[in-house]
């Protein structure tokens, strides 16, 4: 599996050459010249835009503007507070193995 540092580097080569790129990773989720689409919502951030790559916000989030975008077209909202609860697999082998490790060690009472 690649790493976000070197998937980011393969959109950056494939964007300069003309491609465009539509990134599904953490990569570019950070960087003010790199729009987050969320097409019902902002489509037309990418008129905007003259990035060739193109990320999207994180999938908990997604949905959760599915469901507000609505509400303000209405209303004026002043706060959301929202909890979101992902599971040890996104953070990848290295994540699954710490939960292994320390499940095992729960499990025989040591300390964790």
């Amino acid at each position: 599996m690649l790493q976000v540092q070197q998937l980011a580097k393969i959109c950056y080569i494939a964007s300069k050459n003309g491609s465009y790129v539509i990134d599904n990773s953490s990569a570019f989720r950070l960087n003010r010249n790199i729009p987050l689409i969320i097409p019902e919502i902002n489509s037309d951030a990418l008129i905007k835009s003259n990035s060739r790559i193109i990320a999207n916000p994180n999938c908990t989030t997604i949905i959760s503007l599915m469901g507000i975008k609505p509400l303000l077209n209405i209303q004026k909202i002043k706060r959301v507070v929202a909890t979101s609860f992902q599971s040890v697999s996104g953070a990848g082998n290295n994540g699954m193995d710490e939960l292994l490790t320390n499940t095992k060690r729960f499990l025989v009472i040591k300390k964790v």
